[in-house]
């Protein structure tokens, strides 16, 4: 017979492996693995209100952004990921926006779903500053019907027994039409929850900031458009992340090219096409870690916007 403990210890074994080969948090104290270290890659240059509550309703009207992401997919039990964003710009100074993602790692899901308020006040002309702020809640649960033993173990029972938990984010953006600086704090509830008695977490993202500027060149008669960026992201408990790279967009921003340099050790490389500013499709590749590639194959996303103006 099963004691207490050996159904959660085999999805802490399960997990600390997904772990090792894409950096999620781990288990700690008994705690949950599925804040992830590396983002969705779209939030860097295709959806970045992903990474940012001030970007939210930016432009003028709808925006739908879905996507689609699967982990080191030569190991059983790798992450999957599905997020959905809509956005919309009210042509003033307000944009609100919803963002719900769900993630599966092993016999762990994870799911959140926050509304969010953005406000973007003209500064000078050209220039503007964005606030912006979620709120909403996250939920952590085990799979029963993933486990392979008894599901009525209690170690399950108490884990699935956590509330769901309010929680959000806030970020600053101050935009140019050419240059981009902004911040955010994330998962704010981690800032103020102060409870003994509640499952402690490590390895979740604490803040993102980046910085970007995009310039257009011509060559061969064709315009060029080009955007470095800079990002650096704060994690609880591990080394802070910086990532460097660029995007390169072409026929008036209808095809783009990207890439990205993490200091983790991995690299990000994508496309998008798009159809007269309205549709999208984008598709990204994020190399294994450099100690693990020869255990582990890289991840792939697949993202998918839609866009109609006000």
């Amino acid at each position: 017979m099963k004691t207490s403990n050996t159904i959660l210890q085999k999805i802490c074994l399960q997990v600390v492996l997904v772990s090792a080969l894409m950096g999620t948090q781990l288990f700690h104290s008994g705690g949950e693995a599925l804040a992830q270290i590396n983002p969705l890659g779209t939030m860097y240059f295709q959806n970045q209100y992903l990474g940012n509550p001030a970007m939210a309703g930016l432009d003028n009207g709808w925006k739908l952004n879905l996507a689609y992401r699967q982990q080191w997919n030569s190991f059983p039990g790798t992450p999957k990921t599905q997020s959905l964003t809509a956005e919309y710009g009210f042509g003033g100074n307000v944009g609100v926006g919803l963002k719900v993602q769900n993630t599966k790692a092993g016999l762990l899901r994870h799911t959140s779903a926050v509304g969010t308020y953005a406000y973007h006040l003209p500064v000078n002309e050209g220039q503007q500053l964005h606030f912006g702020l979620s709120v909403g809640v996250t939920n952590q649960r085990i799979s029963n019907s993933d486990v392979v033993g008894e599901n009525s173990d209690p170690s399950v029972s108490r884990f699935n027994d956590q509330s769901v938990e309010l929680d959000g984010d806030f970020g600053l953006a101050f935009t140019t039409g050419k240059l981009t600086v902004q911040g955010a704090l994330l998962g704010m509830r981690n800032y103020l929850a102060n409870d003994p008695n509640e499952v402690e977490v490590i390895n979740y993202p604490t803040f993102f900031t980046a910085v970007s500027y995009r310039f257009n060149v011509t060559a061969g008669g064709q315009a060029i458009g080009i955007e470095p960026k800079i990002a650096y992201r704060g994690m609880k408990e591990t080394d802070n992340i910086l990532d460097a790279g660029a995007n390169l967009s072409f026929l008036y921003n209808a095809f783009n090219v990207f890439g990205l340099y993490h200091s983790n050790q991995e690299a990000t490389f994508g496309f998008s096409v798009g159809y007269k500013s309205r549709l999208a499709f984008t598709g990204i590749y994020t190399t294994a870690p450099s100690d693990m590639k020869d255990y582990a194959s890289g991840g792939f996303e697949l993202g998918l916007k839609f866009a109609l103006a006000k």
